[in-house]
């Protein structure tokens, strides 16, 4: 349903992050799925994709995907080109993606690597989550986006991804591995039951 925050749980190895790689169809390594797959009630054509398949769905993936040497803002608009081909992807609507996940205090800041200090993992994570969110999906999966943070970290980017499927009305799934008993509680208020 639009407007939720969806947890995928369960322990190491089975199969949470294979789950949302065959929804997102990034299968990949010669592996299939089998079944069907239906975005906004149509039946999505596993070898191309739905019409257009990618601008409904973002995929996040665990490793951060962004450049270096980049701002954050740069960063998100070139996302932004890149998934909105043929047409202008605003200034004020980049601004509205820093504003709504938090980042717009470092927009300037380049991301900055284990050599160049740059922004926090924290604020990494929101980065990824922008990328994505500049090619204005309607559903956007997360493969495990707390990895690497701490508890208040975690349950900040929580409540962040909470607050923007709710304001947006986009679904937003996402793997969990090992929540702290605080997160899954978080998650539960976030998301009631239909």
């Amino acid at each position: 349903r639009p407007g939720r925050l969806y947890a995928v749980m369960g322990p190491s190895g089975c199969g949470k992050t294979t789950f949302l790689s065959a929804l997102s169809n990034k299968i990949h390594g010669g592996g299939r799925v089998l079944g069907d797959t239906y975005v906004n009630g149509s039946k999505m054509d596993k070898a191309t994709g739905i019409g257009n398949f990618n601008k409904v769905i973002g995929f996040v993936p665990q490793e951060d995907t962004m450049l270096r040497e980049l701002s954050t803002k740069q960063n998100i608009q070139y996302a932004s080109r890149l998934q909105n081909s043929g047409s202008k992807h605003s200034s004020d609507v980049v601004n509205a993606i820093l504003r709504v996940l938090d980042i717009y205090r470092v927009k300037h800041v380049n991301i900055g690597d284990e050599h160049v200090r740059g922004i926090s993992g924290g604020q990494r994570k929101r980065v990824n989550v922008a990328m994505e969110l500049a090619g204005d999906p309607s559903m956007i999966l997360l493969d495990e986006p707390t990895s690497g943070l701490d508890s208040g970290s975690s349950l900040e980017l929580i409540k962040t991804l909470s607050t923007l499927a709710k304001e947006r009305g986009i679904t937003i799934a996402m793997v969990i591995h090992q929540p702290v008993s605080i997160l899954s509680f978080v998650l539960f208020l976030c998301s009631p039951l239909p």
